[in-house]
Formats: structure tokens, sequence, C-alpha cells
């Protein structure tokens, strides 16, 4: 990204790792191999916050 703001950040940080707590698509993943991402990405569909509903559990 050619934004001033990613410039600054660039300059005063490096991205160490990337966590995906959601699916990993195609699209993120073909957006990961063609960029010049050198951060460590980490993924694995995992409960990040909120609430889950337990499988096979009803309130009636």
């Amino acid at each position: 990204m050619s934004w001033p703001e990613m410039t600054a950040l660039h300059a005063a940080a490096t991205l160490a790792e990337i966590i995906f707590l959601g699916p990993l698509t195609s699209e993120i993943q073909a957006w990961i191999g063609s960029s010049a991402l050198t951060a460590r990405v980490c993924n694995g569909n995992i409960f990040g916050g909120g609430f889950q509903r337990l499988s096979g559990w009803s309130n009636e």
C-alpha cells in the first residue's frame, strides 16, 4: 500500500505475525501469496470472541 500512513507505520514498526481467527479463504491465501508479506501467518479457524452456541444444545 502506498498510503502515507502505511509508509509511516513501516518506518516505525515491523509486522512479525498475522493471526487469522476465522476461515483462511482462497482469496486471502492468493493475496498473501502475491504480496511482499514477510510476517509469519498463523491460522486455524479458532474462536476469538463473542459467544459460541454449543453444538447439539437446545434451550427447549
